[in-house]
């Protein structure tokens, strides 16, 4: 499907060694690269971890959807709002299960918002309206 001349490159490395019913996590890291779009994809919140030290961390939200694109900001926070976009993930599993599992929906997610975008490019007349 072609997509206005988008696409997105999802590179993904993951934990080499896994011994199934004896590893109890696996991790794995994707790398959005874009063309026709910001590679900032992935969006997360910033939020406090520990409110004695102020020390804080990031959780991964979802795919963003073209709103969050325009919504929200690259890299980091601003002052009015906790969420931003990042180009990278960074997930821990109790399973390796549940990270296949993940790791396709993250690829379904990312043709949505193609998708989306695609629609969003074909545009009709709605309506006309005169004021006098």
């Amino acid at each position: 499907m072609t997509n206005s001349g988008r696409s997105v490159r999802l590179a993904k490395t993951e934990q080499e060694n896994y011994v199934f019913n004896k590893t109890v996590g696996f991790r794995f890291i994707v790398e959005a690269e874009a063309v026709g779009l910001d590679s900032r994809i992935f969006l997360y919140r910033r939020s406090v971890f520990d409110p004695g030290t102020g020390e804080e961390h990031e959780v991964f939200q979802s795919i963003c959807s073209p709103s969050d694109l325009e919504q929200y900001p690259p890299d980091s926070p601003t002052s009015t709002s906790s969420l931003f976009r990042k180009s990278t993930l960074d997930l821990v599993f109790r399973s390796i299960e549940i990270a296949f599992t993940t790791w396709t929906e993250i690829q379904e997610d990312v043709r949505s918002l193609l998708r989306s975008l695609q629609e969003m490019d074909t545009l009709r007349p709605a309506s006309y309206v005169v004021i006098e």
